[in-house]
């Protein structure tokens, strides 16, 4: 629950304390007295988007405090979610808004994103204005008004998760069909593609070893000479290097009975001479498998132009990247050509995720059948309370398409008048009735959310007398199981409260500024008694207020 709200330099709030008590607690005041501030205030802690109008003028921020006390364990969940400290005892919220437009956010002093704010706000207080009302009408509040009732909050979620299922399957299918279409255009093209590749019969890496081959071919004359003439240098001529080293080792092995330090020279020398001669039959022997063969050259040359054509086509580098593309366009046309088992295939995926999404949306439709029997059967009993004694309540369910809340589109209908034909009650409720079915909805959809606070700003509009009174009894039945704040202009929901607070303004020599504060008992009875008759107060109308006041109290 809301145990107390500090605001400070908001609009024309300089500093403001207010606490609040469990049960049912009323505010009233003059009109402009500032009654709407104060909401617009805790809206603001609450996650509302913040504007620089709002801090008072000539100060530099505003802050906003709100205090929470008795927390559930929906709130723990959250918390952990958001790694933020819990407390059951005390959670405290805190909004900052800067004149140069900087918004800070905080819950139990760490700071947190708006989003994470109004997340936990949600969970703390609902704000029932005015304007809301014009919620009654909206297709999504009514069918989120039938999923709280019957409290289908995991239904709801496997359906979604099947639903999300047969999305992702349905999103495949239609793809592989636009493909498959895409595909045939250009089946021609990518045959095409691939029959150049394997016409071309390249062998992975042949471009460099045809590369080596198209040096050794196109210099074939200029190796043959130099082979030849190296074999000449070598063992061929007369005076070749083969037989000068046999001269010379001649020479030492004679010369070596007289020095035995040349003998290690004449090893060394003979096996120079064996490697040398080993060398030359080597060059003799490629030089006479060496041939001069243009048809040769010519194959390798266009074979690598073949090659180098393919590579500039498909804009890579080497053959393994082109055999890389081949695998793919085979992969492609093996798609195009078996498109029809493949097509099926997923078709078939398609229906069963369906057919397992309705499944799940018929117990949707019928868990939102019972809660709309109830919420007619609830409402039809209520509003004539409330002064609406011919009142017809039906909650209408059609069949749509599959969406992410099953598929039902509910439509609430409404007739005050027996010759009145039930219609949307959008388009046939008024003001005052519209503010009494939301009442009644909001005291059913209350207690099922577990709701810690809600707060009704003029729920009353276009009602008096014995309805207000009765009101006053609905808002008192609703402040058994959670914390009612009400602002309201009625004496008869005044008197009802358990504590009241007053908002007025007051007027200083050069500013005016809005407060509040905890009437007492004394206090309360004047109150109420200008409410009922004016701002003169009487002893009859002090008296007629202080009888209201008793017989208000609730049993």
């Amino acid at each position: 629950m809301l145990s107390s709200l500090h605001i400070s330099q908001y609009v024309l709030i300089d500093n403001l304390e207010i606490n609040f008590s469990d049960g049912f607690t009323v505010i009233s005041g003059e009109t402009g007295a500032g009654k709407s501030i104060l909401l617009g205030a805790l809206s603001l802690v609450l996650g509302k988007r913040a504007d620089t109008s709002e801090i008072a003028i000539g100060k530099d921020k505003c802050v906003v405090e709100a205090t929470f006390s008795n927390l559930d364990s929906v709130l723990e969940a959250m918390f952990e979610e958001e790694d933020l400290d819990f407390s059951r005892d005390e959670c405290i919220l805190r909004r900052e808004i800067s004149a140069k437009g900087k918004s800070r956010a905080f819950v139990n002093d760490t700071p947190v994103s708006l989003t994470v704010l109004k997340k936990i706000g949600e969970k703390l207080v609902d704000i029932h204005s005015q304007h809301k009302n014009l919620l009654l009408g909206d297709a999504h509040f009514q069918l989120s008004t039938l999923d709280i009732l019957s409290a289908n909050t995991s239904l709801l979620k496997e359906y979604q998760e099947r639903y999300l299922q047969y999305r992702k399957a349905l999103e495949a299918y239609e793809k592989a069909l636009k493909v498959a279409q895409e595909g045939e255009q250009e089946a021609d093209y990518l045959q095409f593609q691939y029959d150049e590749l394997e016409q071309a019969e390249i062998k992975e890496g042949e471009e460099v070893d045809l590369e080596s081959e198209l040096k050794m071919l196109s210099h074939a004359v200029e190796i043959a000479q130099g082979l030849s003439e190296s074999n000449d240098l070598l063992l061929q001529n007369d005076e070749n290097i083969v037989t000068s080293l046999v001269h010379t080792i001649d020479v030492l092995r004679r010369l070596e009975p007289f020095m035995e330090d040349l003998k290690p020279y004449c090893e060394r020398l003979e096996s120079a001479q064996i490697e040398i001669k080993d060398v030359a039959e080597s060059i003799s022997s490629l030089s006479e498998q060496l041939e001069v063969d243009p048809e040769r050259l010519l194959y390798v040359e266009e074979r690598l132009n073949t090659i180098n054509k393919l590579l500039m086509k498909h804009k890579v580098t080497t053959t393994s990247e082109l055999f890389e593309i081949k695998e793919q366009l085979g992969q492609r046309l093996d798609a195009i050509n078996n498109k029809d088992q493949h097509i099926a295939k997923l078709k078939s995926i398609v229906e069963d995720k369906l057919f397992e999404t309705n499944a799940y949306a018929k117990k949707l439709t019928a868990q939102r059948q019972k809660a709309g029997a109830l919420l007619s059967k609830t409402l039809e009993s209520e509003l004539p309370l409330l002064g609406i004694p011919k009142v017809v309540f039906k909650v209408a369910i059609s069949d749509v398409e599959p969406n992410m809340y099953g598929r039902d589109k509910v439509t609430f209908l409404f007739s005050a008048n027996m010759q009145q034909p039930p219609e949307a009650v959008a388009d046939i409720a008024s003001g005052g009735e519209i503010a009494r079915l939301m009442l009644c909805i909001k005291s059913l959809v209350a207690d099922k959310k577990n709701l810690p606070t809600i707060i009704f700003d003029e729920i009353d509009t276009g009602i008096s007398g014995d309805i207000a009174g009765r009101m006053a009894k609905m808002l008192q039945r609703m402040a058994r199981t959670m914390q009612v704040v009400a602002i309201t202009h009625l004496p008869q929901i005044a008197a009802a409260g358990k504590d009241q607070l007053f908002v007025y303004k007051l007027l200083g020599e050069d500013k005016t500024r809005t407060t509040m504060k905890k009437l007492s008992q004394k206090e309360r009875i004047e109150e109420i008694a200008r409410m009922q008759s004016g701002s003169e107060l009487t002893d009859i109308s002090l008296a007629a207020a202080e009888e209201l006041l008793k017989n208000s109290v609730e049993l």
